[in-house]
């Protein structure tokens, strides 16, 4: 998993160093973020909303709480410096067809997250 993280991450820093932008590792982190939210805050409200019944408020705690746990976890596993040179090393050394793939599946995650926690809340809509 945590290869996985690194993929995503040194790819969406590539992309946001292109940009120009000024502090890329950190606007990579967010994105990063976005992503995995938007997969796993739909399952975290099933499992709360069919299988433990929260009240609302309790609910929109507890979803983020869960928001900020997700980013500290990816900030600590990513963010410090040691395992950010060790990934850009890593991913370093790709060819340029690599390259193209893993730019083309971090802009495909990054687009398509969104769509998809909308697609499955609106699922959860009809369901009820």
């Amino acid at each position: 998993m945590r290869a996985l993280y690194k993929y995503l991450y040194i790819h969406l820093y590539k992309l946001t160093s292109k940009k120009g932008r000024r502090n890329t590792k950190y606007g990579a982190l967010m994105y990063l973020n976005m992503i995995f939210i938007c997969l796993a805050l739909p399952i975290e409200m099933v499992l709360f909303s069919r299988v433990i019944r929260f009240p609302n408020i309790l609910f929109i705690i507890v979803s983020g709480v869960f928001v900020v746990l997700l980013y500290l976890i990816n900030k600590r596993i990513i963010y410090n410096r040691k395992a950010f040179k060790e990934a850009l090393l890593q991913f370093n050394a790709e060819t340029r067809s690599q390259k193209t793939i893993g730019y083309a599946v971090s802009l495909l995650l990054l687009i398509s997250s969104p769509v998809l926690f909308v697609l499955i809340m609106w699922g959860l809509v009809q369901l009820t």
